[in-house]
């Protein structure tokens, strides 16, 4: 189990494309890994959408995966900067 997950939310549903959609409780940090419940990782935190009081986050999923609704997910933030070096 990795250590220093952190909980995001519920899962609301899944898009057409295959994202995963999380009713958030806690804000993600951009481009984390995503687990569910029985620390199987889901795929990446892609986008947060949606209002500002009650915000969704956009996991893009690692493959085509069956996840019910309501499915606690939790987050493992990445460490150091991410994208590209600036010279």
């Amino acid at each position: 189990m990795p250590k220093g997950l952190r909980f995001i939310g519920r899962v609301s549903h899944v898009s057409k494309k295959g994202n995963i959609i999380v009713l958030a409780e806690n804000l993600p940090s951009f481009y984390s890994d995503v687990y569910d419940e029985n620390n199987r990782k889901l795929g990446y935190v892609l986008d947060i959408i949606g209002p500002t009081k009650s915000p969704y986050v956009v996991v893009r999923a690692m493959k085509r995966i069956k996840i019910k609704e309501n499915t606690r997910v939790y987050e493992l933030p990445r460490r150091g900067k991410v994208g590209k070096k600036r010279n």
